[in-house]
């Protein structure tokens, strides 16, 4: 996985704004486009091995497929309320966003630095 600076943060929306958006009268409207417009999307990083995998460290595995990122938006709409406790989170790194990450379904990060997968 590409590594980061630890020293940058990710840039974060003016704390009004933000605010605004997850708790303002147009947040329930706003949610609602946003289902309809990316409700079916689906978003894979995958690698896929010509045979069978005997040993890996990957987080998520599925036959010969190991993901190293996925989001299904309309699995995230289905659980509203971890997408709001989600944007209201402020990880300092990715590492942090990747462990926030790892519980809300309809997501799926690797998580180990270095991947290795061993295969016939």
């Amino acid at each position: 996985m590409p590594e980061a600076k630890q020293a940058e943060k990710f840039q974060e929306p003016k704390e009004e704004i933000k605010k605004e958006q997850m708790d303002g009268p147009n947040s329930e409207m706003m949610l609602a486009q946003m289902k309809e417009l990316f409700g079916g999307m689906k978003i894979s990083l995958a690698v896929e091995v010509m045979g069978a995998i005997v040993r890996t460290n990957a987080t998520h595995r599925e036959g010969s497929k190991i993901t190293l990122m996925e989001m299904d938006f309309g699995k995230l709409f289905e659980h509203q309320e971890n997408l709001k406790k989600f944007s209201a989170q402020k990880p300092d790194t990715i590492e942090d966003a990747k462990k926030m990450m790892k519980d809300i379904p309809g997501i799926k990060v690797e998580l180990n630095k270095e991947v290795t997968i061993d295969f016939r």
